[in-house]
């Protein structure tokens, strides 16, 4: 780019689209992908970010909210939010190194502050809450690579993680289920499974498991 120009936002918001009628048609290969984790090496921010993305994509699928709303989810998780940096000046400098924002830029701002600000308690509309939650389950995989999915949500829906509103975090434990997508299982001593879902003929999510 010349000097002065911003990338366009265009290409990126292309991408999500793919991801978001992939995940309302599909469902479960993105939000397994982004539950893989290594216990021996941290996952980097940008693929932290992406991941919040898709689970504040599919949170925001599973509450029915308009297709333009998870598309502003999408962005703040990939261009906004908590886990790097809590300035709010700082959280959202992202956002304005792409061109082609428009109007919409305002409601994305706004979304990243009420994330932060529902963090630390204050009462904001669900697409704050949608972000906050996905930044603070990522946050967790992060920091507890050992622990598995379906205990952490479990924690999350208890009220067991300080600084989280349990309303908010057992709509996200009912979004995830009692076994996540992306969850290790062991059936028994020589079979271990990793739990999957597909749609069946009537468009219902069911679930799978693929051995490992």
């Amino acid at each position: 780019f010349k000097a002065g120009e911003y990338p366009s936002l265009l290409p990126l918001r292309r991408s999500i689209q793919m991801i978001i009628d992939n995940m309302r048609e599909h469902g479960g290969i993105y939000q397994m992908l982004s539950a893989i984790r290594d216990i021996e090496k941290q996952r980097s921010h940008s693929n932290t970010r992406v991941a919040v993305a898709i689970d504040a994509i599919g949170l925001g699928l599973f509450l029915g909210l308009p297709s333009m709303k998870v598309m502003d989810l999408a962005l703040c998780g990939i261009l906004g939010g908590l886990t790097k940096n809590n300035s709010p000046l700082e959280s959202v400098t992202p956002i304005f190194s792409f061109s082609g924002l428009g109007e919409s830029a305002v409601g994305l701002v706004l979304t990243i502050h009420d994330a932060r600000d529902s963090k630390n308690g204050a009462q904001v509309g669900v697409l704050g809450n949608i972000l906050m939650i996905s930044e603070a389950y990522h946050e967790l995989l992060n920091s507890y690579p050992e622990i598995p999915l379906p205990d952490l949500v479990k924690k999350m829906a208890k009220g067991e993680v300080e600084g989280l509103d349990q309303g908010v975090s057992q709509t996200f434990a009912r979004y995830k289920g009692l076994y996540p997508i992306g969850s290790i299982l062991e059936l028994d001593r020589d079979l271990v499974v990793v739990m999957g879902h597909a749609n069946n003929d009537k468009g219902k999510k069911r679930p799978i498991v693929s051995k490992m």
